[in-house]
């Protein structure tokens, strides 16, 4: 019996270590060849006080309309008509340098469009004190943005 006993034992002990050294022999013929990391810009970052969001080649581009594109953006809420920044209310909108006078560009203009999309959340003294938010916005073809907006505010005689 006990002899059975360490019969039983020492074939335990030998499965145990063949498992190990086939372990460590899988472990040998795995050798990594190299490695690629691969990485990318973050799509928004902080830039003199605004948070910056690049949209150009983002899936932020695919939204539609720039108003439904606004909402996506880190740092804005509200809804396409009516776009709010977090906390602050109804920004002022900028649109490559010129004051948004329409809130139906907000519809005409396609998110495929726009470069980046810059939220000021505290606005310095070059804008009105009441202007507690800006939103500045730059498109990728500036002449195509001036043709479109310069047609659409013409009235037929």
């Amino acid at each position: 019996m006990t002899a059975l006993v360490i019969a039983m034992f020492w074939a335990m002990t030998v499965q145990a270590q063949e498992s190990q050294d086939s372990i460590e022999s899988v472990n040998k013929l795995v050798a990594l060849q190299e490695v690629v990391i691969k990485g990318g810009l973050p799509n928004t970052r902080l830039k003199a006080g605004a948070m910056v969001t690049r949209i150009e080649g983002t899936p932020l581009a695919q939204s539609g309309t720039l108003g439904e594109m606004l909402i996506k953006v880190p740092g804005m809420t509200g809804s396409d008509e009516a776009p709010e920044v977090l906390g602050k209310g109804s920004p002022l909108i900028y649109i490559n340098g010129r004051k948004m006078r329409d809130a139906s560009e907000l519809k005409r203009l396609h998110s495929e469009d726009i470069r980046d999309v810059e939220v000021i959340n505290a606005p310095g003294a070059q804008y009105d004190a009441q202007v507690r938010a800006v939103v500045r916005i730059r498109t990728r073809n500036w002449s195509q943005f001036y043709r479109l907006s310069h047609h659409s505010s013409q009235t037929p005689a």
